[in-house]
């Protein structure tokens, strides 16, 4: 198991805590653990939400796998024009 830094800002699928949108919370994973498996495990049906995927301050893919300690960000689709 690993521990990683999570900032949202998409809800999550159910209730969580003390979950607040764009605050950081820590969630701790089993080993190996994608930045995708994360989205989908915190987010459930609100995944098709995600615009950009970052860890440690990068954009990161979904098949990124995730390190002790690393920071992941979810970012949501933007709208306008």
């Amino acid at each position: 198991m690993i521990t990683v830094t999570v900032r949202s800002f998409i809800p999550p699928s159910k209730p969580m805590g003390d979950f607040r949108l764009g605050e950081p919370f820590e969630m701790t994973i089993p080993e190996p653990f994608t930045v995708g498996d994360l989205a989908r495990s915190l987010l459930s049906k609100n995944v098709n939400q995600i615009g950009i995927l970052a860890v440690n301050g990068k954009p990161a893919n979904e098949d990124a796998i995730l390190s002790e300690g690393d920071r992941v960000d979810l970012y949501a689709l933007l709208d306008g024009g």
